[in-house]
């Protein structure tokens, strides 16, 4: 409209279709007025002009965790002339000092809800806390707006599982075989040798081993770094708490709950991770392999059409995770009514505005924890998850990709890089931009 000549009957007819669909609070007249004012016209229209306006919920931050240095930094030092890669040389720093700080943690911050042009609320995003859970040798203290965590004696750092430790550290100055026996040791365990066929190592920290893993079984609660290769065998197994590097993995039942990073290949190996499986220099060939955080690989399959299966995006952990937190759940809801039907039964004339009793409380507040422990559980693996696989090279026919409850079978050798994720239910084959 023209601002000299039918405005007022124009802004009749505007706060008219507001109150129609309902808007609660209408701007005042002169808010109006002096939008339509200032407004660009074109071929003296008013066009796309917002009358009203709502409040945009603001977006949390999310907590976060800074590391004083780069201990867990992941690959091999290469010689610089003849860019050969030293596997007694990794680039990770994990030695510290007694009182040596390691990490900070930083709270997060609340988002604020908004609010649309109908008055309802826009609820804000819940923020992503980071949680540490001490480990041995390792101690919290607050400090401003910040948690600190520092090495109570010198050790061997690790990070594993969402657990913080330091561990004092047992050293075989060998193999691992019949003369030392199976180990068992509260720490880090290292071996300067190989880990023979048949031994047992039970460890709370790192396994670290100088040479070869052979058919075994290797329980810990760190990560296993193995300068040569890992070889299986049918009824043995290695799972850990945190993560595996090797140059290879033939023949072996690996579990890990953190990256498993793997130089030449997995091949007929059953490996499943709760991080990403990375494997960029080589293949995987003959082998299952799941990982929550998506698989890397330079080639997938072989000519032969080994039947090959890369499953990204799967929590192969989470429901043993949460059946806990599900039992403890039900085990509360069912003593809740038991409370509710004896107290009903008592005959209590308890005012509703009364508190309930100290008992049904305490029962209805470890509800409301559990509760909210299993939404947080399962909403960070949604989080972690990637349903993506990485094809760096070339992937052959044998190969499965499945994602969820999708399946897309390669029928052909495709050379180059590629990538396949999970776009609105079906598995997509897309160019991988590097």
């Amino acid at each position: 409209p023209d601002p000299n000549s039918g405005l007022d009957s124009f802004l009749d007819a505007v706060e008219k279709v507001m109150e129609e669909f309902g808007i609660p609070n209408l701007p005042e007249r002169a808010v109006l007025e002096e939008k339509i004012r200032v407004a660009p016209r074109e071929n003296g229209r008013i066009c796309g002009l917002a009358l009203l306006e709502g409040t945009a919920p603001v977006v949390p931050v999310d907590g976060r965790l800074e590391w004083t240095e780069d201990f867990f930094a992941i690959g091999f030092a290469v010689e610089d002339e003849t860019s050969r890669v030293d596997y007694w040389e990794r680039l990770e720093n994990l030695s510290v000092a007694k009182d040596q700080i390691l990490a900070y943690t930083y709270p997060p911050q609340p988002g604020v809800c908004g609010e649309d042009v109908f008055g309802r609320e826009l609820t804000a995003e819940q923020p992503y806390t980071v949680r540490i859970n001490c480990g041995p040798n390792v101690a919290a203290t607050e400090e401003d707006d910040r948690t600190v965590y520092s090495a109570t004696l010198a050790g061997r750092i690790r990070w594993a599982n969402g657990v913080l430790a330091v561990d004092e550290t047992y050293t075989i100055n060998g193999d691992v075989g019949l003369e030392t026996g199976n180990i068992s040791h509260p720490g880090a365990v290292l071996v300067k040798g190989d880990v023979k066929n048949g031994a047992t190592i039970e460890a709370e920290g790192d396994v670290v081993v100088s040479g070869m893993v052979e058919p075994c079984d290797i329980f810990s609660n760190g990560s296993l770094t193995v300068a040569g290769g890992i070889v299986g065998r049918e009824g043995n197994r290695i799972e850990l708490n945190g993560g595996v590097h090797a140059k290879y993995v033939l023949d072996a039942s690996v579990t890990a709950c953190e990256d498993v990073v793997v130089t030449n290949e997995i091949a007929h190996s059953r490996v499943m991770a709760r991080g990403e499986v990375i494997v960029s220099r080589g293949r995987i060939v003959g082998s299952e392999v799941t990982a929550h955080r998506g698989i890397t690989v330079a080639q997938a399959g072989a000519d032969s059409g080994a039947v090959t299966t890369l499953e990204p995006g799967t929590d192969f952990n989470l429901e043993r995770e949460t059946a806990a937190l599900r039992d403890e759940i039900s085990r509360l809801e069912t003593e809740i009514k038991k409370t509710e039907k004896q107290l009903s039964r008592s005959g209590s004339s308890r005012p509703e505005s009364e508190s309930p009793p100290a008992e049904l409380e305490s029962l209805q507040q470890s509800l409301e924890i559990a509760s909210a422990a299993l939404f947080e559980t399962v909403r960070h693996s949604k989080r972690e998850r990637v349903r993506m696989v990485k094809i760096l090279r070339r992937i052959h026919p044998g190969t499965a990709v499945k994602i969820g409850s999708k399946t897309i079978r390669v029928e052909k050798t495709l050379e180059g890089s590629r990538k396949f994720e999970l776009i609105e239910g079906r598995i997509v084959e897309l160019p991988l931009r590097q």
